[in-house]
């Protein structure tokens, strides 16, 4: 049944599937894929026709290989399928986008687990995608890459994960905080955001909620590369970066007042938050309250 299973996932997304799922230098069972996992040419074909059909169909499979084990066991450690994150990371473009959907919805719900070298071959993956051209305007990968910082936000939150995936992770922090930043036009009256869609910025301001509450001090925008003395800054142009503490404010400006809901509601829970409760809550609040919308009609 599984072997059937995993056969009908790599045929749905074009890939070779191999029975032999373990190599002998793998100790864990878990090794990183040794593949190409460079993003399609933009010349990979646009999945059209049968598109929630096929996505109903790898749910199914994905969620059957990652529960199944665990039903299976005395334990209720989450299943590591090292041929179902290979077929994932094989994947081009569109497909990509289709199999890495399911596969990050599992992570989340902490059925399948991954590694620390996945994480780092995932984010790849996602960065190389975002350069092309056919994707920079794309809002399905805009929002791929929210659910993949939010699926795997457990992980990369960790004191003793690498520099170099938290430092993939910041940069994907600043990528969409300048995406969903509210800035002025020219005359300092209508605001506007560099992302039209706000499906983005909504689901983006929601995710940011859930990070604030696994790491109230922001402790990832503390760590320094080892090549970084310190006192100095740790960042391109000599400045602190922003923190996503002080960006939510921003949002409350919104020009969609389903995104300015959203924001104003991850504001409060923001006081729940014990480094909140040990500063000086008032200090946040009048940060808060000069950046609310004061025109209703918007």
């Amino acid at each position: 049944m599984r072997t059937t299973l995993r056969v009908v996932l790599a045929r749905i997304t074009g890939r070779s599937f191999t029975s032999d799922g373990a190599d002998a230098d793998d100790q864990d069972d878990f090794a990183t894929t040794r593949s190409t996992i460079a993003a399609a040419p933009v010349e990979a074909q646009r999945l059209s026709s049968g598109r929630i059909y096929v996505e109903a169909i790898l749910d199914v499979c994905m969620s059957f290989l990652a529960i199944g084990p665990i039903l299976q066991s005395l334990g209720d450690e989450p299943t590591r399928d090292r041929e179902l994150t290979d077929i994932v990371l094989n994947c081009d473009g569109d497909e990509f986008l289709l199999a890495s959907k399911v596969y990050l919805a599992n992570i989340r719900r902490r059925t399948l687990n991954i590694n620390p070298a996945t994480l780092d071959n995932l984010l790849v993956k996602f960065a190389s995608l975002s350069t092309q051209y056919i994707y920079q305007l794309n809002e399905e990968l805009k929002l791929m890459i929210i659910r993949l910082l939010d699926s795997t936000a457990h992980l990369w939150t960790q004191h003793d994960i690498g520099y170099e995936t938290v430092d993939k992770v910041r940069n994907f922090f600043g990528w969409l905080l300048e995406l969903v930043r509210v800035t002025k036009d020219e005359d300092g009256q209508k605001t506007k955001t560099k992302v039209r869609s706000w499906r983005v910025r909504d689901a983006f301001v929601a995710f940011l909620a859930r990070y604030m509450a696994l790491d109230p001090f922001e402790h990832i925008w503390a760590r320094k590369s080892p090549s970084v003395d310190a006192g100095d800054a740790d960042s391109d142009d000599g400045h602190p970066p922003t923190l996503p503490s002080h960006a939510l404010p921003t949002i409350n400006q919104d020009d969609d007042i389903r995104v300015r809901f959203r924001s104003a509601y991850a504001n409060a829970t923001l006081f729940n938050l014990s480094r909140f409760n040990n500063e000086q809550p008032m200090n946040y609040y009048r940060e808060i309250h000069a950046n609310l919308c004061a025109n209703v009609a918007m």
